[in-house]
């Protein structure tokens, strides 16, 4: 409760600084995530930013770095989904992680990965950054391609058998035939492989990486385009920029999507009850008038059949002769046809 000469705290932030020291369980929570897809861990994560840990804004950096190194484009989204500000989404995207200071745009590049690319810049990345070694977004880009094409010369075989007397390892490759390949094929520099496993030299899936290619070659038209992009809108007049409301907006849209549609919609116009007809009517010498209701049109019919004389009739057979009308279809109704039949054969000539 506030009281008169006591100073007031302003709230803590510091959840929303990018920059905190990340502990290293939730690292691993993150981690877990990623790999196994749990959704208790992901209900943990939930917590974490619920709760405005401390921690909240540098595990999300770190969730987005690892989700763009890997390209989890769907776990991305999901954490990037939890920040309401588009503020705060801005500042996580731009965050440089790691001994390199790459920021997520770097590490998508250099995986060639176009849709985590794309994403980045929606949430606001800048194509412009630069690492603190001076590394652009299309050396980046250049630099993982040259390490893709490398890699795409060697393929993760798995150990059948080794001779350490004849130097051959006897391996399984990974459409299932097996092979022996001498040690001199095999390589060992690599520190991260998978036990049991070793990654072997096979140059005849170089014509494979035609397809990685044409993917860093999108990412890097798309990089070109959007600098362009960004260029030009510097060097127009900046216009002050007006807030709109949902409404305001809503009624704007209206307006463009009629005039794409060729016009405002007209309104239509309610149509006109059809005036009443009777016997009574048709017998004092009134002329009939078209279109005529269905229901007076039947109540006509019921009076010409039991009251009308034969010069009526006649006088019905000739305005109704030459047209398509109500009376055609109310004639042909077994009720009236049967009674017409007895009474009036004459009107069923019509």
């Amino acid at each position: 409760m506030w009281k008169r000469g006591q100073k007031v705290r302003p709230p803590d932030r510091s959840f929303l600084d990018p920059t905190q020291y990340l502990p290293k369980f939730a690292k691993e929570l993150v981690n877990e995530f990623l790999t196994s897809d749990n959704r208790q861990k992901w209900r943990e994560i939930v917590n974490v930013v619920k709760k405005k840990k401390p921690f909240m804004a540098s595990m999300l950096v770190y969730g987005v770095h690892q989700c763009c190194g890997s390209d989890k484009f769907r776990c991305c989204q999901m954490l990037l989904d939890l920040v309401r500000s588009d503020e705060v989404r801005t500042k996580i995207v731009n965050t440089p992680f790691g001994r390199r200071g790459y920021t997520p745009l770097h590490r998508a590049c250099y995986n060639g990965s176009e849709r985590m690319l794309k994403f980045m810049v929606c949430c606001g990345a800048d194509v412009n950054v630069v690492s603190p070694e001076g590394e652009t977004l299309l050396e980046v880009l250049r630099q993982g391609k040259e390490q893709q094409e490398r890699e795409s010369q060697y393929t993760l075989a798995k150990i059948i058998n080794y001779s350490p007397r004849s130097q051959f390892y006897r391996l399984e490759m990974p459409n299932g035939n097996v092979n022996e390949y001498s040690s001199t094929l095999i390589d060992h520099q690599r520190k991260w492989v998978k036990p049991g496993h070793v990654y072997v030299h096979t140059p005849a899936r170089k014509d494979d990486f035609i397809f990685v290619r044409e993917r860093f070659r999108m990412c890097e038209k798309y990089i070109h385009d959007k600098q362009v992009f960004d260029q030009k809108a510097k060097s127009r007049p900046t216009n002050k920029r007006r807030l709109l409301l949902k409404p305001q907006a809503a009624r704007i849209l209206q307006v463009w999507w009629r005039e794409k549609r060729g016009g405002r919609r007209q309104k239509r116009k309610k149509k006109k009850p059809l005036p009443p007809m009777t016997y009574e009517d048709f017998a004092a010498g009134q002329a009939l008038s078209f279109p005529i209701n269905a229901d007076a049109a039947r109540v006509l019919l019921w009076g010409l059949l039991k009251k009308g004389k034969m010069a009526e009739i006649n006088r019905f057979k000739e305005q109704v002769q030459g047209r398509e009308t109500v009376f055609h279809r109310l004639v042909e109704e077994s009720e009236i046809k049967e009674y017409a039949m007895d009474d009036c054969p004459a009107l069923l000539r019509i």
